[in-house]
């Protein structure tokens, strides 16, 4: 087998696996993967679904889902192979029009698969569609330039017809279609193909021949891409107000000079940052330790892949060719900014919004180019180039390798959120709002976290509208709460689906690591950990909406976060809830002994309140003046909630005499104020 024929596959392959599988079967969904998971398991059309912003792109969807399916494990493994072939068809491209250069294309296509500005691997339901269309643009590219040169990877041969250039031709023309109509996030790169073409027509015709045969090949690509401008913009059937519409050009029009220097200043920070400051977070000296063992494993990852980068290749030159380096940064950095035109041209930017990173999956092509380019003209020594390319790959290597360990850990919680509330809530009434301050999980927004909730705790159903929604307290009432307690309608929607409620069906959760998820109502009100939003919403939880007897369907727990975790101490608590809602006293106190027999333990005070109430209520007053000892004991904070309790419990019981002393004790332990 010749080495080198595989060589940038596998290297590149281990790359990929080095810097996003390592830890592949910990990660889940994060913010729009849920999206996907809810389609799927509903039946819904996806092509009902991505109407609103990209109505032609669904068929990467409805040719993965029914492959893929539910587990998030087979949508990471797909968008992990896709980004390695989006390398590899980059390669060809490359390959095809620099034959000469391939040890210098190898090291710009490592950099464009590690690339620390896009960060968002990890996001796969979501980006493998986006590494499913990419390659199409690099298929189209190659194609063309072995349809210009005759088939074959040398200058342009005089047979004008025959039936390789015939068949190039025909796979470059389909595959511009799928790429141009089915997403504009790649639309800035046809403007690369007019270099591609003038490379691939022979210098011997002329620069005046030249430049009529460029223009003449260039016809077709530049019709289609025209064509699907013109059908996104002006026919395309957006079902909303279009995400993605032309804002610059509009207000470049209405304010020309601030929407100028506004733009110039927007292509400056854009450009900092996808050649400078993209790399900080990789390089950060805070992240240098032994622990915990994850960064340990990240610096042996970055200095074993640097090592062998530069044992393997030390005695290799980038490139032979100044003039050709001098090529390749222009035409690098040319291929960034083209890259960034479709986000620009939307007024957006790299360097703010949430996740803004994303837009720059394009341009990282371009970087990758132009930074091999620079290390060739500006380093002279060639094992120093090596070395200096080898040291940023395995830094950006670590890096991934570390944001994967954090996304990790966000999937655990999210698993341990989701069987909880599945454990507290087996069933819910229709059109209830779940209700909580702020997001409740990270990287889970308050519409993933509405699709995450249907799609593990609602019955399957086609219908647009969803049976529960859950709103961000001050994100969608901004600190008005008046809809709520006024009983008003309430209503959400993403896309084709949609949520109407009525403020008062709802119930509040909270949910905090190292804690239970809590459903609160208000008789929580004396809980100190509460946040101010979340005790104003109590009057509304409505907790008699949990179908306490409904049979739990589990069955897309399991199949998106895996077996049943092993009972803890937030399983009992939960279930003990359900019973405590019901007034099944000896039943919360049943669920408390089964943790205690296990061995399970709170460390939250106010998770004790149900077992102190149900003791208190079957006149069990010693055991429940002994769990309010440790509850106080544990969170001092629970004075008040324990001290109201208290006077509550024994005013409904004929007065204090009937606790045998034990109100008596727990008042003065607590120090609390009687009437």
């Amino acid at each position: 087998m010749d080495w080198r024929k595989w060589q940038f596959p596998l290297i590149s392959l281990a790359l990929c696996a080095a810097a996003y599988g390592l830890l592949i079967r910990g990660l889940g969904y994060y913010w729009d993967d849920w999206m996907i998971p809810a389609i799927i398991k509903n039946g819904m059309s996806f092509w009902t679904f991505y109407q609103y912003n990209r109505p032609l792109s669904a068929w990467t969807f409805e040719l993965l889902a029914p492959i893929l399916g539910l587990n998030p494990f087979g949508w990471h493994l797909a968008n992990l192979i896709m980004r390695w072939v989006t390398g590899l068809t980059a390669w060809w491209m490359l390959s095809t029009l620099w034959p000469n250069q391939r040890r210098a294309i190898k090291w710009m296509l490592y950099l464009f698969l590690i690339s620390p500005a896009f960060l968002q691997q990890v996001f796969a339901a979501t980006y493998v569609q986006h590494f499913l269309i990419f390659p199409f643009f690099f298929i189209s590219c190659a194609s063309m330039m072995l349809m210009l040169r005759g088939g074959t990877m040398q200058a342009a041969r005089r047979d004008v017809i025959s039936p390789r250039r015939f068949f190039y031709g025909a796979i470059s023309l389909l595959t511009e279609i799928v790429h141009v109509f089915s997403m504009e996030y790649f639309w800035g790169f046809e403007l690369i193909r007019p270099y591609l073409i003038w490379k691939s027509i022979p210098a011997s015709l002329g620069t005046r021949r030249r430049l009529i045969n460029s223009f003449i090949a260039w016809i077709p690509y530049l019709v289609i891409f025209i064509a699907a401008i013109i059908w996104r913009f002006k026919f395309a059937q957006i079902a909303e107000e279009d995400p993605n519409s032309l804002r610059l050009f509009f207000e470049f029009f209405s304010t020309p000079i601030q929407t100028i220097l506004s733009f110039a200043m927007i292509v400056m920070r854009d450009m900092v940052y996808l050649f400078i400051s993209s790399w900080y977070p990789a390089l950060q000296t805070a992240k240098m330790d032994y622990q915990p063992m994850s960064l340990l494993v990240s610096w042996g990852l970055v200095i074993i892949t640097s090592g062998l980068l530069w044992w393997f290749f030390r005695k290799e030159e980038i490139s032979d060719s100044e003039d050709w380096a001098r090529e390749a940064a222009w035409f690098g950095l040319y291929t960034t900014v083209v890259g960034m035109l479709p986000t620009w041209a939307v007024s957006r930017q790299l360097t703010v919004g949430a996740f803004a990173d994303r837009l720059a999956l394009p341009s990282i092509f371009g970087v990758g180019i132009l930074v091999v380019a620079l290390t060739r003209l500006i380093v002279q020594k060639r094992s120093v180039q090596v070395l200096l390319l080898s040291i940023l790959i395995g830094f950006a290597v670590g890096y991934h390798f570390r944001l994967d360990v954090d996304y990790r850990w966000y999937w655990e919680r999210q698993a341990r959120f989701f069987w909880q509330y599945a454990w507290r809530v087996p069933g819910l009434e229709k059109d209830t709002a779940i209700l909580a301050d702020g997001a409740q999980l990270p990287r889970v927004s308050d519409y993933a976290m509405s699709l995450a909730l249907n799609t593990l705790n609602a019955p399957a159903s086609v219908e647009d509208q969803q049976p529960y929604w859950f709103f961000e307290l001050d994100r969608n009432f901004t600190y008005d709460l008046k809809a709520l307690f006024s009983d008003f309608k309430i209503d959400d929607h993403l896309r084709n689906l949609y949520f109407e409620g009525r403020g008062k069906s709802s119930i509040v959760i909270m949910y905090q690591e190292g804690q239970c998820l809590w459903l609160l109502d208000e008789s929580d009100k004396l809980n100190a950990s509460l946040p101010a939003l979340t005790l104003k919403a109590l009057p509304v939880s409505d907790p008699s909406r949990v179908l306490a007897d409904a049979e739990p369907d589990t069955a897309y727990l399991t199949a998106i976060f895996g077996p049943e975790p092993k009972h803890d101490w937030c399983y009992y608590y939960e279930k003990a809830n359900i019973a405590y809602h019901q007034q099944d006293w000896k039943q919360v106190l049943d669920f408390y002994k089964q943790a205690d027999d296990s061995g399970l333990k709170t460390k939250i005070g106010f998770e004790l309140k149900p077992f102190v109430v149900a003791n208190a209520k079957l006149g069990q007053w010693e055991q429940a003046r002994d769990l309010t000892l440790l509850a106080f004991e544990r969170d001092v904070t629970s004075k008040a909630l324990y001290c109201s309790l208290w006077l509550d419990l024994v005013s409904s019981s004929s007065g204090p005499d009937v606790s045998n002393g034990s109100f008596t004790n727990v008042m003065d332990t607590l120090r609390c104020k009687q009437p």
